[in-house]
């Protein structure tokens, strides 16, 4: 397994901020660094975006 490997499992835990403060930081060292990983972390920011404005813009049909 290389490094991203590892960093990738973690994004959605880092970006929500569920890991310890060594492991936060570990990643962070390693966005810095890593282009392959640090745009995934941009997209995975990206369709989180995407999820909060749809849902502030969807309203529900009355007949449910």
């Amino acid at each position: 397994m290389n490094p991203c490997d590892s960093i990738q499992t973690d994004l959605d835990a880092f970006r929500d901020d569920f890991l310890d403060e060594k492991r936060r930081l570990e990643i962070q060292q390693h966005l810095k660094t890593c282009q392959v990983c640090d745009s995934e972390m941009k997209r995975s920011e990206d369709i989180e975006q995407m999820v909060k404005e749809t849902a502030m813009t969807w309203t529900q049909p009355q007949e449910l």
